[in-house]
Protein backbone atom coordinates (compact mmCIF):
# COMPACT_ATOMS: atom_id res chain seq x y z
CA UNK A 1 0.00 0.00 0.00
CA UNK A 2 1.40 3.38 -0.96
CA UNK A 3 1.20 6.14 1.62
CA UNK A 4 -2.01 7.87 0.60
CA UNK A 5 -2.75 10.34 3.39
CA UNK A 6 -0.58 13.22 4.58
CA UNK A 7 -0.54 15.71 7.44
CA UNK A 8 -1.13 19.29 6.38
CA UNK A 9 -0.63 22.08 8.91
CA UNK A 10 -2.15 25.46 8.13
CA UNK A 11 1.41 26.81 7.77
CA UNK A 12 2.13 24.23 5.09
CA UNK A 13 -1.12 25.15 3.32
CA UNK A 14 -0.17 28.83 3.45
CA UNK A 15 3.29 28.14 2.00
CA UNK A 16 1.86 26.02 -0.84
CA UNK A 17 -0.81 28.61 -1.63
CA UNK A 18 1.90 31.28 -1.70
CA UNK A 19 4.25 29.63 -4.18
CA UNK A 20 1.36 28.59 -6.43
CA UNK A 21 0.35 32.24 -6.80
CA UNK A 22 3.63 33.07 -8.59
CA UNK A 23 5.07 32.08 -11.96
CA UNK A 24 8.30 30.59 -10.62
CA UNK A 25 9.74 30.14 -14.14
CA UNK A 26 10.37 33.90 -14.13
CA UNK A 27 13.34 35.12 -12.09
CA UNK A 28 11.61 38.23 -10.78
CA UNK A 29 8.49 36.24 -9.80
CA UNK A 30 10.55 33.64 -7.94
CA UNK A 31 12.40 36.42 -6.13
CA UNK A 32 9.08 37.91 -4.99
CA UNK A 33 7.89 34.47 -3.85
CA UNK A 34 11.05 34.04 -1.75
CA UNK A 35 10.54 37.45 -0.16
CA UNK A 36 6.93 36.58 0.68
CA UNK A 37 7.98 33.22 2.14
CA UNK A 38 10.41 35.01 4.44
CA UNK A 39 7.58 37.25 5.62
CA UNK A 40 5.44 34.17 6.30
CA UNK A 41 8.22 32.68 8.42
CA UNK A 42 8.43 35.85 10.48
CA UNK A 43 4.70 35.71 11.12
CA UNK A 44 4.86 32.02 12.09
CA UNK A 45 7.29 32.92 14.87
CA UNK A 46 4.50 34.94 16.50
CA UNK A 47 1.76 32.36 15.92
CA UNK A 48 0.71 30.30 18.93
CA UNK A 49 0.63 26.55 19.35
CA UNK A 50 -2.96 25.31 18.79
CA UNK A 51 -5.08 25.62 21.89
CA UNK A 52 -2.52 27.60 23.87
CA UNK A 53 -1.10 31.10 24.23
CA UNK A 54 2.45 29.79 23.75
CA UNK A 55 4.24 31.33 20.78
CA UNK A 56 5.64 28.84 18.30
CA UNK A 57 8.87 30.80 17.91
CA UNK A 58 11.52 28.34 16.75
CA UNK A 59 10.04 25.38 18.65
CA UNK A 60 9.10 23.53 15.46
CA UNK A 61 12.45 22.30 14.21
CA UNK A 62 13.15 23.21 10.61
CA UNK A 63 10.09 25.29 9.78
CA UNK A 64 12.21 28.43 9.60
CA UNK A 65 14.60 26.69 7.18
CA UNK A 66 12.02 25.65 4.58
CA UNK A 67 12.96 26.72 1.05
CA UNK A 68 10.98 27.51 -2.09
CA UNK A 69 12.27 24.28 -3.67
CA UNK A 70 11.01 22.22 -0.70
CA UNK A 71 7.60 23.91 -0.79
CA UNK A 72 7.38 23.10 -4.52
CA UNK A 73 7.96 19.44 -3.67
CA UNK A 74 5.34 19.58 -0.89
CA UNK A 75 2.88 21.06 -3.37
CA UNK A 76 3.48 18.14 -5.73
CA UNK A 77 3.05 15.58 -2.93
CA UNK A 78 -0.14 17.29 -1.77
CA UNK A 79 -1.61 16.74 -5.23
CA UNK A 80 -0.77 13.02 -5.09
CA UNK A 81 -2.21 12.22 -1.63
CA UNK A 82 -5.80 11.08 -1.14
CA UNK A 83 -6.48 12.79 2.19
CA UNK A 84 -5.18 15.69 4.29
CA UNK A 85 -5.04 15.15 8.04
CA UNK A 86 -5.46 18.48 9.82
CA UNK A 87 -2.73 19.42 12.29
CA UNK A 88 -5.14 20.23 15.17
CA UNK A 89 -6.63 23.02 13.05
CA UNK A 90 -10.17 21.80 13.69
CA UNK A 91 -9.95 20.32 17.19
CA UNK A 92 -12.97 21.19 19.39
CA UNK A 93 -10.84 21.88 22.47
CA UNK A 94 -8.54 24.19 20.50
CA UNK A 95 -10.91 26.26 18.40
CA UNK A 96 -13.55 26.76 21.11
CA UNK A 97 -13.57 30.43 22.14
CA UNK A 98 -15.33 32.28 24.93
CA UNK A 99 -15.90 36.00 25.35
CA UNK A 100 -16.11 38.14 28.48
CA UNK A 101 -19.83 37.37 28.76
CA UNK A 102 -19.15 33.65 28.84
CA UNK A 103 -20.58 33.10 25.34
CA UNK A 104 -19.01 30.39 23.20
CA UNK A 105 -18.01 30.41 19.54
CA UNK A 106 -15.68 28.49 17.22
CA UNK A 107 -12.72 29.76 15.21
CA UNK A 108 -12.35 27.79 11.96
CA UNK A 109 -9.91 30.26 10.37
CA UNK A 110 -6.93 27.86 10.28
CA UNK A 111 -9.05 24.95 9.09
CA UNK A 112 -10.36 27.16 6.27
CA UNK A 113 -6.83 27.49 4.87
CA UNK A 114 -6.39 23.71 4.66
CA UNK A 115 -9.92 23.23 3.32
CA UNK A 116 -9.23 25.74 0.53
CA UNK A 117 -6.18 23.74 -0.55
CA UNK A 118 -8.12 20.45 -0.29
CA UNK A 119 -10.96 21.71 -2.50
CA UNK A 120 -8.47 23.16 -4.98
CA UNK A 121 -6.76 19.75 -5.28
CA UNK A 122 -10.04 17.78 -5.03
CA UNK A 123 -9.00 16.03 -1.79
CA UNK A 124 -10.73 14.86 1.39
CA UNK A 125 -9.80 15.95 4.93
CA UNK A 126 -9.50 14.07 8.22
CA UNK A 127 -10.38 16.01 11.38
CA UNK A 128 -7.87 14.73 13.90
CA UNK A 129 -8.21 15.15 17.69
CA UNK A 130 -11.74 16.29 16.94
CA UNK A 131 -13.43 16.32 20.36
CA UNK A 132 -11.91 14.13 23.09
CA UNK A 133 -8.16 14.75 23.04
CA UNK A 134 -6.03 13.28 25.82
CA UNK A 135 -3.07 15.59 25.24
CA UNK A 136 -4.99 18.55 26.66
CA UNK A 137 -7.10 18.84 29.77
CA UNK A 138 -10.43 20.40 28.66
CA UNK A 139 -10.03 23.44 30.90
CA UNK A 140 -12.31 25.58 28.69
CA UNK A 141 -15.30 23.40 29.58
CA UNK A 142 -14.12 22.05 32.94
CA UNK A 143 -16.83 23.87 34.93
CA UNK A 144 -19.74 23.04 32.61
CA UNK A 145 -22.30 20.29 33.14
CA UNK A 146 -22.93 17.34 30.82
CA UNK A 147 -25.94 18.96 29.13
CA UNK A 148 -24.06 22.15 28.23
CA UNK A 149 -21.00 20.25 26.99
CA UNK A 150 -23.21 17.94 24.91
CA UNK A 151 -24.87 20.97 23.36
CA UNK A 152 -21.48 22.51 22.49
CA UNK A 153 -20.26 19.26 20.90
CA UNK A 154 -23.47 19.12 18.85
CA UNK A 155 -23.07 22.74 17.74
CA UNK A 156 -19.43 22.13 16.81
CA UNK A 157 -20.34 19.07 14.73
CA UNK A 158 -23.20 20.89 13.02
CA UNK A 159 -20.95 23.76 11.90
CA UNK A 160 -18.28 21.27 10.83
CA UNK A 161 -20.82 19.50 8.61
CA UNK A 162 -22.19 22.73 7.15
CA UNK A 163 -18.78 24.15 6.27
CA UNK A 164 -16.81 21.03 5.32
CA UNK A 165 -19.21 18.10 5.07
CA UNK A 166 -18.54 17.80 1.35
CA UNK A 167 -14.80 17.15 1.86
CA UNK A 168 -14.65 15.30 5.22
CA UNK A 169 -13.52 11.68 4.92
CA UNK A 170 -13.26 10.91 8.64
CA UNK A 171 -13.64 12.54 12.04
CA UNK A 172 -11.35 11.16 14.72
CA UNK A 173 -13.81 11.79 17.55
CA UNK A 174 -11.47 10.39 20.22
CA UNK A 175 -7.72 10.72 20.23
CA UNK A 176 -4.99 9.52 22.63
CA UNK A 177 -7.31 9.29 25.64
CA UNK A 178 -7.75 5.64 26.67
CA UNK A 179 -6.15 4.86 30.07
CA UNK A 180 -4.09 7.98 29.53
CA UNK A 181 -2.95 7.96 33.14
CA UNK A 182 -0.62 5.07 32.34
CA UNK A 183 1.04 7.14 29.66
CA UNK A 184 1.26 10.49 31.42
CA UNK A 185 0.47 10.53 35.13
CA UNK A 186 0.06 14.28 35.15
CA UNK A 187 -2.78 14.20 32.64
CA UNK A 188 -6.25 13.52 34.06
CA UNK A 189 -8.13 14.26 30.84
CA UNK A 190 -9.86 10.87 30.71
CA UNK A 191 -10.88 11.29 34.35
CA UNK A 192 -12.81 14.41 33.37
CA UNK A 193 -14.70 12.67 30.56
CA UNK A 194 -15.51 9.68 32.77
CA UNK A 195 -16.72 11.99 35.53
CA UNK A 196 -18.91 13.96 33.09
CA UNK A 197 -20.24 11.22 30.77
CA UNK A 198 -19.53 8.01 32.69
CA UNK A 199 -17.33 5.01 31.85
CA UNK A 200 -19.14 4.72 28.52
CA UNK A 201 -18.08 8.26 27.49
CA UNK A 202 -16.85 7.07 24.07
CA UNK A 203 -20.28 5.74 23.07
CA UNK A 204 -22.10 8.82 24.43
CA UNK A 205 -19.95 11.28 22.47
CA UNK A 206 -19.96 9.24 19.24
CA UNK A 207 -23.77 9.18 19.44
CA UNK A 208 -23.87 13.00 19.72
CA UNK A 209 -21.62 13.42 16.68
CA UNK A 210 -23.49 10.81 14.63
CA UNK A 211 -26.81 12.55 15.33
CA UNK A 212 -25.55 15.74 13.64
CA UNK A 213 -24.49 14.01 10.41
CA UNK A 214 -27.35 14.03 7.91
CA UNK A 215 -28.17 11.24 5.50
CA UNK A 216 -26.42 12.87 2.53
CA UNK A 217 -23.18 12.75 4.55
CA UNK A 218 -23.57 9.17 5.76
CA UNK A 219 -20.28 8.11 4.15
CA UNK A 220 -18.30 10.19 6.66
CA UNK A 221 -16.51 7.79 9.02
CA UNK A 222 -16.02 8.20 12.76
CA UNK A 223 -12.75 7.07 14.30
CA UNK A 224 -10.97 6.41 17.57
CA UNK A 225 -7.28 7.12 17.29
CA UNK A 226 -4.91 5.68 19.92
CA UNK A 227 -1.18 5.41 20.45
CA UNK A 228 1.18 2.86 22.09
CA UNK A 229 -0.89 0.02 20.62
CA UNK A 230 2.24 -1.66 19.25
CA UNK A 231 4.58 -0.73 22.10
CA UNK A 232 5.59 -3.78 24.13
CA UNK A 233 5.66 -1.71 27.34
CA UNK A 234 1.87 -1.29 27.15
CA UNK A 235 0.62 -4.78 26.25
CA UNK A 236 -2.20 -4.79 28.81
CA UNK A 237 -3.40 -1.38 27.63
CA UNK A 238 -3.66 -2.75 24.09
CA UNK A 239 -5.70 -5.73 25.31
CA UNK A 240 -8.01 -3.46 27.33
CA UNK A 241 -8.49 -1.09 24.40
CA UNK A 242 -9.36 -3.85 21.92
CA UNK A 243 -11.91 -5.22 24.38
CA UNK A 244 -13.43 -1.74 24.77
CA UNK A 245 -13.88 -0.98 21.06
CA UNK A 246 -15.70 -4.27 20.40
CA UNK A 247 -18.82 -2.89 22.04
CA UNK A 248 -18.79 0.68 20.68
CA UNK A 249 -21.53 1.22 18.06
CA UNK A 250 -21.15 3.67 15.20
CA UNK A 251 -17.36 3.46 15.33
CA UNK A 252 -15.97 2.89 11.82
CA UNK A 253 -12.20 3.23 12.05
CA UNK A 254 -9.50 2.43 14.58
CA UNK A 255 -6.39 4.53 14.13
CA UNK A 256 -2.93 3.29 15.08
CA UNK A 257 -1.26 6.55 16.04
CA UNK A 258 1.89 5.00 17.45
CA UNK A 259 4.67 7.12 15.96
CA UNK A 260 6.76 3.96 16.11
CA UNK A 261 9.92 3.95 18.23
CA UNK A 262 13.37 3.03 16.92
CA UNK A 263 14.07 0.83 19.95
CA UNK A 264 10.98 -1.36 19.48
CA UNK A 265 11.15 -4.94 18.23
CA UNK A 266 9.90 -4.97 14.62
CA UNK A 267 8.39 -8.45 15.01
CA UNK A 268 6.32 -7.29 18.00
CA UNK A 269 5.04 -4.32 15.97
CA UNK A 270 3.88 -6.59 13.14
CA UNK A 271 2.30 -9.07 15.59
CA UNK A 272 0.36 -6.24 17.27
CA UNK A 273 -0.84 -4.81 13.96
CA UNK A 274 -2.06 -8.27 12.99
CA UNK A 275 -3.96 -8.60 16.29
CA UNK A 276 -5.54 -5.14 15.97
CA UNK A 277 -6.56 -5.84 12.38
CA UNK A 278 -8.18 -9.18 13.31
CA UNK A 279 -10.28 -7.68 16.13
CA UNK A 280 -11.41 -4.81 13.89
CA UNK A 281 -12.33 -7.15 11.06
CA UNK A 282 -14.49 -9.22 13.42
CA UNK A 283 -16.41 -6.08 14.45
CA UNK A 284 -16.68 -4.49 10.97
CA UNK A 285 -14.14 -1.76 11.61
CA UNK A 286 -11.31 -0.58 9.42
CA UNK A 287 -7.73 0.13 10.48
CA UNK A 288 -5.61 3.11 9.46
CA UNK A 289 -2.00 3.87 10.32
CA UNK A 290 -2.68 7.45 11.28
CA UNK A 291 0.74 8.93 12.08
CA UNK A 292 3.17 7.03 9.91
CA UNK A 293 6.60 7.98 11.19
CA UNK A 294 9.20 6.65 13.58
CA UNK A 295 10.86 8.51 16.41
CA UNK A 296 14.22 7.89 18.06
CA UNK A 297 13.89 6.21 21.44
CA UNK A 298 15.54 7.72 24.50
CA UNK A 299 17.91 4.76 24.75
CA UNK A 300 19.01 5.18 21.14
CA UNK A 301 19.52 8.91 21.59
CA UNK A 302 21.74 8.30 24.60
CA UNK A 303 23.71 5.32 23.35
CA UNK A 304 23.42 5.18 19.57
CA UNK A 305 24.79 7.22 16.71
CA UNK A 306 22.83 9.13 14.06
CA UNK A 307 23.55 6.65 11.28
CA UNK A 308 22.40 3.67 13.39
CA UNK A 309 19.23 5.47 14.51
CA UNK A 310 18.26 6.43 10.95
CA UNK A 311 18.91 2.86 9.82
CA UNK A 312 16.55 1.50 12.52
CA UNK A 313 13.91 4.08 11.62
CA UNK A 314 14.07 3.19 7.94
CA UNK A 315 13.81 -0.53 8.74
CA UNK A 316 10.66 -0.08 10.86
CA UNK A 317 9.02 2.23 8.32
CA UNK A 318 9.67 -0.22 5.46
CA UNK A 319 8.45 -3.21 7.51
CA UNK A 320 5.16 -1.51 8.48
CA UNK A 321 4.60 -0.35 4.91
CA UNK A 322 5.20 -3.83 3.50
CA UNK A 323 2.91 -5.46 6.07
CA UNK A 324 0.13 -2.94 5.45
CA UNK A 325 0.30 -3.49 1.70
CA UNK A 326 -0.60 -7.16 2.26
CA UNK A 327 -3.35 -6.61 4.86
CA UNK A 328 -6.70 -5.85 3.20
CA UNK A 329 -8.20 -4.39 6.41
CA UNK A 330 -5.55 -1.66 6.76
CA UNK A 331 -7.22 0.83 4.46
CA UNK A 332 -4.83 3.75 4.50
CA UNK A 333 -1.43 4.90 5.66
CA UNK A 334 -1.43 8.53 6.74
CA UNK A 335 1.89 10.13 7.55
CA UNK A 336 4.10 13.14 7.40
CA UNK A 337 5.93 14.15 4.25
CA UNK A 338 8.15 16.84 5.74
CA UNK A 339 10.40 16.63 8.78
CA UNK A 340 10.52 20.42 8.81
CA UNK A 341 6.76 20.88 9.28
CA UNK A 342 6.38 18.15 11.92
CA UNK A 343 5.13 19.51 15.25
CA UNK A 344 6.48 16.40 17.04
CA UNK A 345 10.08 16.40 15.83
CA UNK A 346 11.82 18.08 18.74
CA UNK A 347 14.81 15.77 18.35
CA UNK A 348 15.41 17.17 14.88
CA UNK A 349 16.23 20.54 16.39
CA UNK A 350 18.37 19.03 19.14
CA UNK A 351 20.36 16.85 16.76
CA UNK A 352 20.90 19.19 13.83
CA UNK A 353 18.18 17.79 11.54
CA UNK A 354 20.07 14.51 11.09
CA UNK A 355 17.34 12.31 12.57
CA UNK A 356 14.67 11.73 9.95
CA UNK A 357 11.50 10.46 11.61
CA UNK A 358 9.74 10.23 8.25
CA UNK A 359 12.59 8.18 6.81
CA UNK A 360 12.97 10.81 4.11
CA UNK A 361 15.70 13.08 5.52
CA UNK A 362 14.29 16.07 3.67
CA UNK A 363 12.52 16.39 0.36
CA UNK A 364 15.26 18.30 -1.45
CA UNK A 365 17.93 15.72 -0.61
CA UNK A 366 15.60 12.98 -1.86
CA UNK A 367 15.19 14.86 -5.13
CA UNK A 368 18.95 15.30 -5.47
CA UNK A 369 19.44 11.59 -4.79
CA UNK A 370 16.94 10.79 -7.54
CA UNK A 371 18.87 13.04 -9.95
CA UNK A 372 22.13 11.27 -9.10
CA UNK A 373 20.52 7.86 -9.56
CA UNK A 374 19.08 8.91 -12.92
CA UNK A 375 22.56 10.08 -14.01
CA UNK A 376 24.13 6.77 -12.96
CA UNK A 377 21.47 4.77 -14.80
CA UNK A 378 21.99 6.35 -18.23
CA UNK A 379 21.82 4.22 -21.38
CA UNK A 380 24.91 3.41 -23.47
CA UNK A 381 23.86 5.93 -26.12
CA UNK A 382 23.49 8.65 -23.47
CA UNK A 383 26.97 7.82 -22.16
CA UNK A 384 28.47 8.04 -25.66
CA UNK A 385 26.80 11.38 -26.36
CA UNK A 386 28.03 12.67 -23.01
CA UNK A 387 31.62 11.60 -23.83
CA UNK A 388 31.44 13.25 -27.27
CA UNK A 389 30.25 16.51 -25.75
CA UNK A 390 32.96 16.27 -23.11
CA UNK A 391 35.71 15.76 -25.76
CA UNK A 392 34.37 18.59 -27.90
CA UNK A 393 34.39 20.96 -24.93
CA UNK A 394 37.96 19.88 -24.16
CA UNK A 395 39.09 20.69 -27.75
CA UNK A 396 37.40 24.10 -27.64
CA UNK A 397 39.16 24.83 -24.37
CA UNK A 398 42.57 23.88 -25.85
CA UNK A 399 42.01 26.03 -28.96
CA UNK A 400 41.11 29.02 -26.83
CA UNK A 401 44.24 28.47 -24.75
CA UNK A 402 46.49 28.41 -27.87
CA UNK A 403 44.88 31.57 -29.27
CA UNK A 404 45.52 33.32 -25.97
CA UNK A 405 49.19 32.29 -25.99
CA UNK A 406 49.61 33.49 -29.60
CA UNK A 407 48.06 36.84 -28.77
CA UNK A 408 50.34 37.30 -25.77
CA UNK A 409 53.48 36.62 -27.90
CA UNK A 410 52.72 39.68 -30.14
CA UNK A 411 52.78 42.16 -27.27
CA UNK A 412 56.06 44.22 -26.99
CA UNK A 413 57.77 43.96 -23.63
CA UNK A 414 60.46 46.45 -22.52
CA UNK A 415 63.44 44.76 -20.85
CA UNK A 416 66.75 46.16 -19.57
CA UNK A 417 69.89 45.55 -21.66
CA UNK A 418 71.87 42.48 -20.85
CA UNK A 419 75.66 42.17 -21.09
CA UNK A 420 75.14 39.02 -23.16
CA UNK A 421 72.99 40.77 -25.78
CA UNK A 422 74.58 41.15 -29.24
CA UNK A 423 73.60 42.46 -32.73
CA UNK A 424 71.25 45.42 -32.78
CA UNK A 425 71.84 46.28 -29.14
CA UNK A 426 75.61 46.58 -29.77
CA UNK A 427 75.07 48.74 -32.88
CA UNK A 428 72.76 51.04 -30.94
CA UNK A 429 75.52 51.52 -28.34
CA UNK A 430 78.18 52.44 -30.98
CA UNK A 431 75.89 55.01 -32.62
CA UNK A 432 75.25 56.71 -29.32
CA UNK A 433 78.99 57.09 -28.66
CA UNK A 434 79.62 58.75 -32.09
CA UNK A 435 76.76 61.22 -31.63
CA UNK A 436 77.99 62.12 -28.16
CA UNK A 437 81.52 62.77 -29.54
CA UNK A 438 80.22 65.10 -32.25
CA UNK A 439 78.22 67.09 -29.74
CA UNK A 440 81.21 67.50 -27.46
CA UNK A 441 83.40 68.63 -30.41
CA UNK A 442 80.80 71.18 -31.52
CA UNK A 443 80.51 72.66 -28.04
CA UNK A 444 84.27 72.89 -27.64
CA UNK A 445 84.57 74.59 -31.06
CA UNK A 446 81.94 77.13 -30.14
CA UNK A 447 83.68 77.96 -26.86
CA UNK A 448 87.04 78.35 -28.64
CA UNK A 449 85.52 80.83 -31.17
CA UNK A 450 83.98 82.93 -28.40
CA UNK A 451 87.28 83.15 -26.48
CA UNK A 452 89.21 84.10 -29.69
CA UNK A 453 86.79 86.98 -30.41
CA UNK A 454 87.19 88.38 -26.90
CA UNK A 455 91.01 88.31 -27.13
CA UNK A 456 91.05 90.23 -30.47
CA UNK A 457 89.17 93.12 -28.96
Amino acid sequence: MEQSGIFISYQMAEAIELIESFDLSKVEEKSKAEENLQELKKRWLNDTLPGTNIKIGNKIAGMQDITIEEVIQLSALAKQAETYTLENAGAFQYILLTNENGEFSFDFEKLDKIATLARKNNKKIIVDSAIVFGDVFPFKIANLDKETISKLIGEYTKILMEKYGDIIDRIDVLNAIFERGQVSNGNNSEEFWIKTFGNNYAQEIIDIVRSKINFSQHNIKLGWNEFYLTNSNFQQRKIDFLNRIKSVRGLDVIGVQDKFMSGEDVEYIVKSLDEISSVCKETNKEVCITEFSCSASGVDLRNGNIETINSKIQSIINTVKNYSSKNDNIKRIEGRVSDKFDFNHKELKDYGFDISTTGKKNIVSERQKHIRESFDNRSQIEVQVYQQIKEKNKMIKQQKSKQKEKKNSKVKILTPASPNNTGSNSNKGFTNVVILSLIVSFVCGALFAIVYMIIRR
